[in-house]
């Protein structure tokens, strides 16, 4: 009986094992995912806030600036 427990056992660890095993490729691929698509976010701001700058009437650098009157 003991021997037989100690195979159960054994079959649960191994069937642990792989499971474990498919999670972390899941995870790595999950993290490749969110770091190409923080990448992405990153350079898609920096071209809006470009296109932006370009379009800005009042010649800023930043466009997040707020006009003073002076410029119109």
């Amino acid at each position: 009986m003991l021997i037989h427990n100690l195979q159960e056992v054994k079959a649960a660890a191994a069937e642990a094992v792989k499971d474990l095993a498919v999670h972390e490729k899941q995870q790595v691929g999950l993290e490749e995912r969110s770091k190409h698509a923080k990448n992405k976010a990153k350079k898609l701001k920096k071209s809006v806030q470009d296109v932006s700058c370009f379009l800005c009437p009042f010649g800023h650098t930043s466009c997040f600036m707020v006009p003073t009157g002076r410029e119109y």
